[in-house]
């Protein structure tokens, strides 16, 4: 019995990288090879290569943040609260304060309610 290959995700570095190799003729054979995708993979990737450095330059793209290491293209629904949860994320982490997801969520929502008071409260 034959079993099912694993399924590999690339970051947008790799996907990145693929579209500049499909600049300089690379073969999308040989970029799957390299990369350890399917075909169908590269197909997609070169299909959605306007899309993928669209999105790249519309995230700020600094290296320390982990942008580039990210697989899904999905922005916050909310970007003013992403931004507040991220600063308070980081000020922890610089104090070296270990973070779990849990507590991660726990303060997103807190500063969810508050932004909607505060928001209310306004209008």
């Amino acid at each position: 019995m034959s079993s099912k290959p694993k399924r590999v995700v690339l970051s947008f570095t790799a996907k990145l990288k693929i579209v500049d190799q499909f600049k300089n003729s690379a073969s999308g054979s040989s970029l799957a090879r390299k990369y350890g995708v399917g075909n169908a993979t590269i197909s997609d990737i070169k299909k959605n290569s306007d899309d993928i450095k669209n999105y790249a330059s519309t995230l700020d793209i600094i290296i320390s943040d982990g942008s580039l290491y990210r697989k899904m293209m999905k922005m916050a629904e909310n970007k003013d609260l992403d931004a507040i949860v991220y600063t308070w994320f980081m000020q922890l982490r610089s104090l070296g304060q270990p973070i779990i997801g849990p507590l991660l969520c726990e303060k997103a929502l807190e500063m969810n309610d508050h932004l909607i008071k505060v928001i209310g409260n306004r209008i």
